[in-house]
């Protein structure tokens, strides 16, 4: 039906209680890497495009984390 790459991660063979501690890793890891980038110094035209697209994308990861992780009273509401 066409979400067949939106699995494709199983191929890693994880087991499932380790698919949340991936979807952390692999969040902060992008969030990780979008500081390196906003870290070089520089004006080019390029490097002004780039780390704008930097900054979507970890605006993008912390509202995942925020959506996926977000506390529901209590407890904390897992939603995909």
């Amino acid at each position: 039906y066409g979400f067949n790459s939106s699995y494709q991660f199983n191929d890693v063979g994880m087991p499932a209680n380790n698919r949340t501690a991936f979807a952390w890793y692999l969040m902060y890891k992008t969030i990780d890497n979008c500081n390196t980038a906003l870290s070089i110094k520089g004006d080019s035209e390029k490097l002004r495009q780039s780390q704008g697209q930097a900054l979507v994308l970890r605006a993008f990861c912390y509202l995942h984390l925020h959506r996926f992780y977000r506390f529901c009273g209590k407890k904390i509401c897992l939603h995909y």
